[in-house]
């Protein structure tokens, strides 16, 4: 199906490598700043901005795979969340050729050249930007009320490292300790009639390697989309060390009823 000349118009002037800035500032205040006071806010502002990107990818990423421009731009929130559950997370939802949408995306655009032999631990690769993706997916579903917690002021608290236990009320067995975590956030959301006070603790490290993979597949959806049929040199990340890695994956939720 032939791409819109709107669209492809619309893409030759877009620039994501402002969010790149944007992530890398908070990145740098967080490895050189002391004390976790100073380094609370760069955390609070990396998630959200985290969260912000989400959205940002799944709308460019449906324009350009539907070729529907007005239609993706303007979606609402509460249809994009419909949407992230509908295409990428339901692995029913198949097209004509029986492919699920992360792997038609991942092989069509991420990895969108015919050579694909010359793009190095591709299988590997597959695997590490799918369940990427994934992941910083659910953390959207999850977390999304903390966007806008963020945005519309003092519904927002950050704190430094946490460690979080639990244990059997009543057992003298010590606590069991489930993660640690460099970064607290405490925000409020109301569901129904009720506010909840909401907890998320994670590593910003883990946090900044999500960023940085969604950013390379806009990047390299944006090459293909505008490749013409002419050569393209994609650029494509890959963990050297899945164990050092892997060493921030986690992340902790509580939801208190407060009202």
């Amino acid at each position: 199906m032939p791409v819109k000349k709107e669209i492809i118009e619309y893409y030759r002037e877009v620039d994501f490598s402002i969010w790149e800035k944007s992530v890398n500032m908070c990145f740098d205040k967080l490895k050189k700043l002391k004390t976790d006071k100073a380094k609370t806010p760069w955390a609070l502002k990396m998630y959200a901005n985290y969260l912000q990107l989400i959205e940002i990818f799944c709308i460019n990423i449906w324009i350009i795979t539907e070729g529907e421009l007005y239609k993706n731009l303007f979606i609402n929130n509460s249809n994009l969340r419909k949407k992230i559950e509908n295409t990428f997370l339901n692995k029913k939802t198949r097209n004509a050729q029986g492919v699920d949408f992360v792997t038609y995306f991942l092989e069509s655009w991420v990895f969108g050249i015919q050579e694909k032999e010359t793009i190095n631990n591709l299988d590997k690769k597959r695997r590490t930007y799918e369940s990427l993706l994934r992941e910083a997916l659910n953390d959207h579903l999850k977390d999304y009320d903390l966007l806008n917690a963020y945005k519309h002021g003092f519904r927002t608290k950050s704190r430094g490292a946490n460690s979080v236990s639990i244990k059997k009320e009543g057992s003298d067995n010590p606590p069991f300790l489930i993660g640690n975590y460099n970064t607290k956030i405490i925000y409020l959301s109301k569901k129904s009639k009720t506010v909840y006070e909401c907890s998320l603790a994670f590593n910003w490290e883990r946090v900044s390697q999500k960023y940085f993979f969604l950013l390379n597949m806009l990047e390299n959806t944006q090459k293909v989309l505008l490749a013409d049929n002419g050569k393209i040199k994609l650029n494509t990340l890959y963990p050297l060390d899945n164990k050092e890695f892997n060493k921030h994956y986690g992340a902790f939720r509580i939801n208190t009823p407060l009202h």
